[in-house]
């Protein structure tokens, strides 16, 4: 599949697998068009079967590690996370205004599925390095979760977890150097009391270990 299929393939109420084919086209390119954000929104909603967004055939979901098995719903919206992380980081410029993209991956980071938790915070922080005027409002829930985050992955406390795989572990601890380096955090000393509440120490030290 070449990039203009899979771009123009990306409409809702198409089979998953198929869908996440196109998205994993773009990501092989390393996509930066950004005209493909809204074309994304869409999958980055809840009820995807029940609202027709995607189809799917005999198979419920897909092994992602040897101990981690998602749920179609989840791995399409983690999917059109994950692109839209790879175009935050690719692209020259984002545009001014992501406030439905924000909103359904703060939706997405709040839950408790571990794919759509790693690749909703690498999207947040992606466009936080990129953009930091559209993250730093939400600093305040998101540095919680942050923490959290690297908490969950060092110690993930379920036998079928995705942090048991080092690729992801190491992904959470990228995503929050990157989030801790977002332009402006630190020059605003309430942002910064807020981290270090948050557990900003115990983070830096599990990552280092």
């Amino acid at each position: 599949m070449d990039v203009a299929t899979a771009k123009a393939e990306l409409v809702p109420g198409k089979d998953v697998s198929y869908l996440g084919r196109c998205i994993d086209t773009l990501l092989q390119h390393d996509c930066d068009d950004t005209s493909v954000l809204p074309l994304l929104l869409p999958f980055l909603g809840q009820d995807l079967l029940a609202n027709k967004v995607i189809d799917y055939g005999i198979e419920p979901g897909v092994d992602i590690t040897d101990r981690y098995f998602a749920l179609w719903e989840p791995f399409a919206r983690a999917k059109a996370a994950l692109l839209i992380a790879t175009i935050a980081e690719k692209c020259s410029a984002l545009p001014d205004d992501m406030t439905e993209i924000i909103d359904r991956l703060l939706v997405m980071i709040k839950g408790t599925e571990d794919i759509e938790l790693s690749f909703s915070f690498l999207a947040l922080s992606n466009i936080g390095t990129k953009k930091p005027e559209l993250i730093l409002p939400h600093f305040n829930d998101l540095c919680k979760i942050a923490n959290r985050l690297v908490t969950i992955a060092t110690n993930p406390t379920k036998a079928f977890s995705l942090f048991h795989s080092t690729p992801f572990k190491t992904e959470i601890y990228g995503s929050y150097l990157d989030f801790c380096l977002i332009k402006g955090l630190f020059d605003n000393p309430a942002n910064v009391q807020s981290l270090v509440a948050s557990g900003l120490p115990f983070s830096l030290v599990n990552i280092a270990n």
